[in-house]
């Protein structure tokens, strides 16, 4: 069971700039992902992964109204790996050695920065983000439990700083449903469910896209839901009869 706090969206909002240590061009040496190519020709660059789970879980997350909380999730939940520890981390299991080699220091975490950062810009959409972020290779998390894997802790720790350009969000002011007194518990988990499926999906599939698409490729040859219910539609319909 997912737990959440129901004293949210007073809607006051906290703004922190942080200054841009790189320039555009030094994006090109931070990665998403990597292969087992040393020269890094068939890496992908994070810049290219934020982008495309940032259209790709907006899109799903549309289908619910809630397309801007979508591409906030996707354009901010790879945050973490704009860290020049996290980058000298991906050299290292390649065996690569360049300038961000000096930086290593084990594994970092790269999936709590980004919640975080949303979390301490705004204490309440951010933090329902969060939950989505930070749970998004392990699972979703609740705000408080016993020990260190509370999101409620994780927030409170330090994380490496984040050496990538990036901006402050346009947090909705308000989610796409209407909350009820008596069931408000039940609908932010659902929500936040709903979103975290939305960039799982998104997170995943581009991934997959970037590292093998040949198995991609096998995704667009199947039929939509639209041409699946006419083709099985008078079929039922048939059965339903016959019974």
């Amino acid at each position: 069971m997912l737990v959440i706090p129901a004293s949210i969206f007073g809607l006051k909002v906290f703004y922190t700039f942080q200054k841009n240590m790189i320039s555009g061009e030094d994006m090109k040496l931070f990665y998403a992902h990597s292969t087992s190519s040393e020269d890094k020709s068939d890496w992908q660059l994070l810049d290219e992964h934020l982008e495309n789970v940032c259209t790709k879980a907006g899109a799903f997350a549309k289908n619910f109204g809630a397309s801007a909380w979508g591409r906030i999730l996707g354009k901010s939940h790879d945050m973490g790996k704009g860290s020049y520890l996290w980058q000298a981390y991906l050299r290292h299991v390649n065996n690569i050695v360049d300038e961000f080699s000096e930086f290593y220091d084990g594994h970092p975490s790269h999936a709590f920065t980004g919640a975080q950062w949303l979390y301490k810009n705004s204490k309440d959409v951010g933090k329902l983000l969060a939950y989505c972020i930070a749970g998004h290779h392990g699972g979703l998390p609740n705000w408080s439990d016993m020990g260190p894997s509370a999101l409620k802790n994780r927030m409170e720790q330090h994380y490496p700083e984040i050496e990538i350009p990036h901006s402050l969000p346009d947090f909705p002011k308000q989610p796409p449903i209407s909350f009820e007194q008596n069931r408000l518990g039940f609908q932010l988990q659902f929500f936040i469910r709903m979103l975290f499926s939305c960039l799982v999906d998104a997170d995943f599939l581009d991934t997959e896209r970037s590292l093998d698409k040949s198995k991609s490729d096998c995704r667009s040859k199947f039929c939509d839901f639209s041409e699946l219910y006419n083709e099985f539609c008078p079929l039922c319909q048939d059965r339903s009869r016959l019974n």
